[in-house]
């Protein structure tokens, strides 16, 4: 524990990084039999996603922040980096981008939601399997 203005604070002995690392590590060492890591945008760092790809060679779908930089593959725009939310994706439409960070590219795409108050949420989602619809 820490104290901070006073007040203790409970500290972790290892970050969720860590975690997350040592969560996939533990079922690939139990043998449990998967296609796809599946994580929400709490374990969206490009460690995470860095470790999934070329570490662990895993398939992966992570739902990543709309504040994350990314830069589009189609030409005309190829390298430029700009924040996610400026795509102005539409429900289901699929990019392949980079992320910052990462040397490999990835699919993205958005799904928007509509919510009890007539408001609307959109979810990206990261792939590696760039063929996945």
């Amino acid at each position: 524990m820490r104290r901070e203005n006073k007040k203790e604070k409970r500290e972790a002995s290892i970050n969720k990084n860590e975690l997350f690392h040592s969560m996939v590590e533990q079922a690939v060492k139990n043998g449990v039999l998967f296609d796809y890591v599946l994580a929400d945008n709490w374990f969206d760092s490009n460690e995470n996603i860095r470790f999934l790809n070329e570490d662990m060679k895993k398939k992966f779908i992570v739902a990543i922040k709309s504040n994350r930089l990314v830069a589009c593959q189609e030409e005309g725009k190829k390298g430029q980096y700009q924040n996610l939310s400026s795509l102005n994706l539409k429900d289901g439409e699929k990019r392949i981008v980079s992320l910052t960070g990462c040397s490999f590219s990835v699919a993205l795409i958005a799904k928007v939601f509509k919510n009890e108050d007539d408001s609307t949420g959109t979810l990206y989602l990261v792939m590696s399997d760039l063929e996945t619809s």
